[in-house]
């Protein structure tokens, strides 16, 4: 289950300043990364259904160039998005009793909502400025993307007298 935004704020806020774009970029996309790879799928996923990929991310906000306005947002939104797509989305880690011949998720898992996930992180990152405490309203834009996830799992149910048969269901971020 995901921490709170506010423990990724501390997250955040314990990162060492760092002059070195390319080692700022990997500290921010680390932490983002760590946060994210904690979501499971519903109340009976376990951690281990994704983990982001950090290169991408990593090339995208380090690229990113500096500004006095907010039009860093769709850039930045769009680099954290980019290690989510690629994410590796891993089955067996959603328990669902309706799968009776599996009783866990065995066909690969998608991930359904980062549509919606990139309009709520882009979004939340409105309120995020220099003048501001801008790792909290991050932190919270960043948690809430999250949990805009929806994982398609697939498990399998017996039929008797025929074969199993794969039964897809949808679970939310927690």
């Amino acid at each position: 289950m995901l921490p709170s935004a506010d423990s990724l704020n501390q997250q955040f806020l314990n990162l060492p300043e760092e002059t070195d774009r390319h080692q700022a970029a990997t500290n921010v996309v680390n932490v983002i990364a760590d946060f994210m790879n904690q979501v499971q799928a519903g109340p009976t996923g376990s951690p281990g259904i994704f983990t982001y990929t950090r290169p991408p991310a990593i090339s995208m906000i380090e690229a990113l160039p500096e500004v006095d306005d907010d039009s860093w947002i769709p850039n930045f939104a769009n680099a954290i998005h980019a290690g989510a797509t690629a994410a590796i989305l891993t089955p067996g880690t959603v328990v669902y009793p309706a799968w009776t011949a599996s009783s866990v998720d065995v066909l690969p898992v998608v991930n359904v909502g980062l549509g919606a996930a990139l309009s709520v992180l882009m979004e939340g990152l409105q309120p995020v400025t220099s003048s501001n405490n801008p790792c909290l309203p991050l932190a919270q834009a960043i948690y809430n993307y999250t949990l805009a996830f929806k994982f398609l799992c697939t498990g399998l149910v017996l039929a008797p007298p025929g074969a199993p048969f794969p039964l897809p269901i949808t679970f939310p971020a927690l």
